[in-house]
């Protein structure tokens, strides 16, 4: 691939400094074809770029001189946006050629280097592959055989950056992928190119390095650079990325180097993600598994072969079922049934985490509806963080309810700590949007995290779950008593019960009675069940299957 190069150091050296100074220096910072003009659109400088670049016949014109009205109308806009915004502007254009030839395709980027003075930086990208949005090399020009080969690549992946398309709109996102591309192009050094693979994702091909630090220090390098506060819009966004990281153990073309880097990058999301991991040779046989359970899990939700079990929640006062909670199991053909552990994790990275939800969701409350018509009991059903950002969240629960014929109140929406006091704005106006309609939102694993207690006012949850680590304790530590007593003391007061989960052992069962704990959920009271058997549980058949009682 072409390698983007020329002044990154010294663009990183220079910074805030750019407005000050001459034109020529400033030209000398940004790689390829570059023009300088003010804020009237006259053209003040240019570069000597390689390839088609610009005539010193041009400097001191206006735009409108030397351009189709229509596309100098365009970059005029361009540059005072720029300038009002004081962001990079992208801008694309079809130009006619003065030869009678066929017209070329150019991308442009406005970036302001000043209060009144901008960079235009031309693309033409009529034949050759780079990025519309960011003027970056594209997937194709990385593995392009006729490029030097690559000695190490880094693959990079901007951490749940759905969010931000989501809560700030696609303009806002690209903007934020722009920013991103620069700093990526900010901090690599003179031996390295940057690609724009697509979405969120970049590569960074190597192919000259010292010694094998030398990547793992440009990851380090790369992320703190993404990690640093990016005024977006009216606010500031907080990005972090994973990365994957490849060397060479000999010449290696870019391709094969990325998708060992592919590799170690999933394995870095999996363990968290904002860290960089290097790939060995052991990742290849796991990254070829992962990719393998991708695939099934696509089927799995196709052929439905996903399972949903059911936990009975027990009132603590009269030791009846008063609900259950929906837990996914996985029927896979050929190793039985498999845990959500084992699964979901995995829908997450591969972007099926919201069939998969709507999956559970839309059988939970079919099955609930039966319960609830005969004996009134409600069902609980799980919410990640990832679902959270979806849109069409609230839709997709609404039209469950109806179609099943489970009235709302029957339903409970439980988010972990962590996904709801991360929250957007967006996200709770959407949880808040079918609360109006009746369903109940539960605080999941409360006293894992920091929950605000600002947020819990200003949108209050309707139960609180204690989680399973807070639960075991309570026989042993007077310490978590003083937690849990406080947690349920605080729920009452707001007028919210307390449902204490994974309890196991009697000492639990009646440490929780004496606090004052409304309902529990655990292996004490029954494991998951699937339907039929929790019909057998809840007395709604005989054991010999002979009908409703």
């Amino acid at each position: 691939m072409r390698p983007v190069r020329a002044g990154k150091r010294r663009r990183a050296r220079h910074g805030g400094r750019l407005a000050s100074l001459p034109a020529d220096e400033i030209l000398s910072v940004f790689p390829g074809v570059v023009a300088l003009l003010d804020g009237a659109g006259t053209i003040l400088d240019v570069s000597d770029g390689p390839g088609d670049g610009i005539s010193p016949a041009v400097v001191g014109r206006r735009l409108h001189d030397v351009l189709p009205v229509d596309v100098a109308d365009g970059l005029a806009d361009a540059i005072r946006r720029a300038l009002a915004e004081n962001r990079a502007v992208p801008y694309r254009y079809v130009q006619p050629a003065a030869d009678g030839s066929a017209p070329r395709r150019r991308d442009t980027t406005i970036r302001p280097v000043g209060p009144d003075r901008v960079v235009a930086l031309l693309r033409d990208v009529t034949a050759d592959h780079h990025d519309r949005l960011t003027g970056l090399p594209d997937r194709a020009a990385l593995v392009d055989h006729d490029a030097a080969p690559a000695v190490a690549v880094l693959f990079i992946d901007v951490d749940h950056f759905k969010r931000v398309n989501d809560s700030l709109g696609y303009s806002r996102g690209d903007e934020a992928i722009i920013a991103v591309a620069d700093r990526i192009v900010e901090v690599v050094g003179e031996n390295a190119s940057v690609a724009h693979v697509g979405g969120d994702e970049f590569v960074v091909a190597l192919d000259r390095v010292t010694d094998a630090a030398e990547p793992l220090e440009l990851a380090t390098l790369v992320r703190l650079a993404i990690a640093r506060p990016l005024p977006l819009g009216t606010g500031t966004v907080h990005l972090t990325a994973s990365v994957g990281v490849a060397i060479a153990r000999e010449e290696a073309s870019a391709d094969s180097l990325m998708r060992e880097a592919d590799a170690a990058l999933h394995h870095a999301k999996a363990a968290g993600r904002n860290r960089h991991v290097l790939f060995d040779p052991n990742l290849r046989e796991d990254h070829v598994d992962r990719v393998e359970l991708e695939a099934a899990l696509h089927t799995a939700i196709e052929e439905g072969e996903l399972r949903v079990h059911y936990q009975p929640v027990i009132d603590l006062t009269t030791s009846r079922v008063v609900g259950v909670e929906a837990l996914v199991r996985w029927q896979r053909p050929g190793y039985g049934l498999v845990l959500p552990g084992a699964f979901v994790p995995v829908a997450e990275q591969a972007g099926i985490i919201n069939e998969l939800g709507t999956y559970v969701l839309r059988h939970a409350v079919q099955d609930a509806a039966r319960w609830y018509h005969s004996i009134g009991i409600s069902v609980a059903v799980n919410v990640s963080a990832s679902q959270l950002t979806d849109p069409n969240l609230a839709d997709a629960v609404l039209a469950a309810l109806d179609d099943a014929g489970l009235p709302a109140d029957a339903l409970s929406l439980e988010l972990t700590e962590t996904a709801y006091t991360s929250a957007s704005d967006a996200e709770i106006a959407a949880l808040q949007r079918v609360r109006e309609r009746g369903v109940r939102i539960a605080l999941d694993d409360f006293g894992s995290g920091y929950s605000s207690l600002d947020r819990v006012r200003r949108f209050p949850v309707d139960v609180i779950k204690i989680d399973r680590e807070s639960v075991v304790a309570l026989p042993k530590d007077e310490r978590d008593v003083t937690i849990v007593r406080a947690i349920i003391e605080l729920a009452h007061a707001l007028g919210v019960p307390v449902v204490a989960e994974g309890v196991e052992e009697r000492a639990e069962h009646d440490a929780l009675v004496r606090l004052g704990c409304d309902q529990a959920q655990g292996f004490l009271y029954a494991r998951p069940l699937p339907p039929d058997e929790l019909d057998e549980c809840l007395g709604l058949v005989s054991t010999s299957g002979a009908g409703v009682r």
